[in-house]
């Protein structure tokens, strides 16, 4: 069976006493089921136990080894099984299948980096874009879109990111695609955001900041793309108008 069920009256069976209070809204409104919530909220702990630790030290070795020891990996491992079958991502809802996947992302390549590529880049992008186009796609989009600036960021640190840690120019350009395709993912993922910061009514990098830790955020890793997505948006929304 999918492993996202809405029972509605068993929202409360699960703990949430990590959850921010961006994934703790969404999850009373029941627009999450409670094994998402579970899973969200285990990610909330190990993301403030590394928030509270002082800027510039290391990851504590015994918070490090937690992770290594597979007990978010584990976590990973329920959210990525069905999505690989179209069959299966038909009991989720869109919003479950976006989040999913962008919890990939925050996972393997934010709260637990390598310099391995096992989920596939490419894969987690093309299936990013797919999820957040639909849910633009939604009349009421603008009603999640705290939400889908969160999950948006998680697919600018595919396109960003990850491709610095591998040495790679663009997970676009090292899947074989030429320059203009590129230019092509970046602008729809730049007009995306645009729109998100329109209806958020974001005008300033500290109201984006505080949007992305209402979710979940980590300072380092996470500061310096922020701040090149920001201007990169402004830039945009300035040729735009």
């Amino acid at each position: 069976m999918p492993n996202f069920m809405h029972t509605g009256s068993c929202q409360r069976l699960t703990a949430v006493d990590h959850l921010t209070p961006g994934f703790l809204r969404w999850f009373d409104m029941s627009m999450l089921s409670f094994y998402v919530g579970a899973i969200l909220n285990d990610m909330c702990y190990f993301t403030k136990a590394i928030n509270s630790f002082p800027k510039g030290e290391g990851v504590p070795t015994e918070l490090v080894k937690r992770i290594n020891d597979k007990e978010l990996d584990v976590r990973l491992l329920i959210l990525s099984s069905d999505h690989r079958c179209p069959s299966a991502r038909r009991s989720y809802t869109p919003v479950e299948e976006c989040l999913a996947l962008a919890l990939m992302v925050y996972l393997s390549k934010v709260l637990h980096p390598s310099e391995s590529d096992i989920l596939g880049s490419e894969y987690l992008l093309g299936r990013l874009r797919d999820s957040l186009s639909v849910l633009h796609s939604n009349p009421d989009w603008q009603q999640g879109a705290d939400l889908m600036l969160w999950m948006t960021f998680m697919a600018s640190y595919v396109l960003y990111e990850i491709p610095k840690a591998l040495n790679q120019a663009s997970v676009v350009e090292n899947s074989g695609m030429s320059d203009s395709a590129f230019a092509e993912v970046e602008s729809w993922l730049l007009e995306l955001l645009c729109n998100l910061f329109e209806a958020l009514d974001i005008q300033s990098f500290s109201k984006m900041k505080m949007q992305l830790q209402n979710f979940m955020w980590i300072e380092k890793p996470c500061v310096a793309l922020a701040m090149e997505l920001y201007t990169k948006v402004g830039f945009r929304c300035q040729i735009l108008q």
